[in-house]
């Protein structure tokens, strides 16, 4: 039964940003989940399931829950074969996945899911997005998700080969924050006590991992800033 609820065609609310820098692949992520009901709540969006590899996603989360347990099922099935998964062939691989996941399971949802993948290989790092129709493109920038047009405008025109992820960063902390006070509508956002989801993947380290806290720190600091920048702009042309 839980595979049908999206039937009724609620939108996908989500952002996921994902870029490769001068000092590697960053994945940043709004965390919050908003129901069919209209209530939300608050999780992790990034995952990593196999070694060197994380993934991000649009759609609904219990039919990417579901995918991600299929991908595991058909490693194992496929752990003897030719088509088995491994880490030089797992886009191509995933890619087919992705389309036959979205034909067979959720053909008839009008919001089916897309994701972004990073593998990581120090600086022969890959960013890597998939959509709905299984087809892979090799991005040095790419968003999804319900926010994609806001977090465009923020950081599509960066110079994503000469900037550092903390940079980088910093500009979807303060998109998402953004997104959160002037477009509640995209259901994008974190708690007040919060930050996003944040994943490096450094081309001087073996393994990924989430952004340090004092980066997160500074990076809200400076969305934070931002904010108040704008909101000082609006007020002074409304005056005018």
């Amino acid at each position: 039964m839980g595979l049908y609820y999206c039937l009724r065609e609620p939108p996908i609310l989500t952002v996921i940003m994902g870029a490769k820098c001068v000092d590697g692949i960053v994945l940043v992520t709004d965390k919050k989940m908003t129901a069919e009901d209209g209530t939300f709540t608050y999780c992790d969006k990034i995952f990593g399931d196999l070694s060197h590899i994380i993934m991000g996603y649009t759609g609904w989360e219990r039919t990417f829950d579901i995918f991600r347990k299929y991908i595991v099922g058909d490693l194992v099935i496929n752990r003897d074969s030719k088509d088995r998964y491994t880490f030089s062939n797992y886009i191509p691989v995933a890619s087919k996945s992705v389309k036959r996941f979205n034909k067979l399971v959720v053909d008839k949802c009008k919001h089916k899911f897309e994701v972004l993948i990073a593998k990581h290989q120090y600086e022969k790092s890959e960013l890597h997005y998939i959509n709905v129709d299984g087809t892979a493109i090799p991005i040095p920038y790419k968003a999804i998700g319900s926010g994609q047009n806001t977090a465009d405008m923020h950081c599509g025109k960066l110079d994503h080969k000469n900037i550092t992820m903390k940079y980088f960063v910093k500009r979807a902390y303060y998109s998402i924050l953004y997104m959160d006070k002037f477009y509640p509508d995209l259901g994008v956002g974190i708690e007040d006590d919060d930050h996003p989801c944040i994943r490096y993947l450094e081309n001087d380290k073996d393994l990924d991992r989430e952004a340090p806290k004092d980066d997160k720190i500074e990076c809200r600091e400076y969305a934070i800033n931002k904010l108040k920048e704008w909101n000082e702009k609006e007020s002074d042309f409304l005056k005018d």
